[in-house]
């Protein structure tokens, strides 16, 4: 399995416990409920990212695809099997990488192979909030993201993923 780790996030105490208990079955994908804090970590701006309506057990893509669209891209938030991954299109994990959305189509890619994910709940991983540098650069970000979240979804179209799933995601 591979996790990607941000270099800011701050991992929960029982997460790697919990990670080992949920790889035990070998999912294609464990997603880890994070907390969104301060940049100092002192204020909890939001206690669930993803909220807490999801199961445990996830066994339809088009599930995940709806309920957790481009979220899945955050770095810490997704631990992926590595044998899956190694089956991804590197071609198209390269130039995604390029503007910062291989995570995010990684994720989907993986679960195209095997529908099975695991949704833990939680503050698993406290993020910091406003760690981002917004000056002259914004709008290169912005053009970034722009262009990557389209692009990914267009390599995540090309999966086997429902149309309607599709839809609803990119709308949300």
């Amino acid at each position: 399995y591979l996790w990607l780790l941000g270099d800011d996030d701050k991992i929960a105490n029982e997460t790697i416990g919990k990670i080992l208990g949920a790889i035990e079955d070998r999912p294609a994908l464990v997603v880890l409920d994070l907390a969104v804090h301060s940049k100092d970590l002192a204020v909890c701006l939001k206690s669930s990212f993803f909220g807490n309506g999801h199961p445990y057990r996830i066994e339809d893509r088009n599930y995940v695809l709806r309920a957790f669209n481009v979220s899945l891209g955050f770095i810490s938030c997704v631990v992926m099997n590595r044998n899956l991954l190694l089956q991804v299109s590197q071609e198209k994990l390269e130039e995604l990488s390029q503007i910062g959305f291989s995570p995010f189509y990684s994720a989907y890619a993986v679960l195209s192979q095997r529908e099975s994910v695991r949704f833990l709940r939680g503050a698993n991983v406290i993020q910091r909030s406003g760690n981002g540098r917004f000056d002259d650069s914004s709008v290169h970000l912005a053009t970034n993201f722009l262009h990557g979240s389209a692009l990914g979804w267009k390599y995540v179209g090309e999966l086997t993923y429902s149309a309607s799933a599709l839809r609803r995601a990119k709308s949300r």
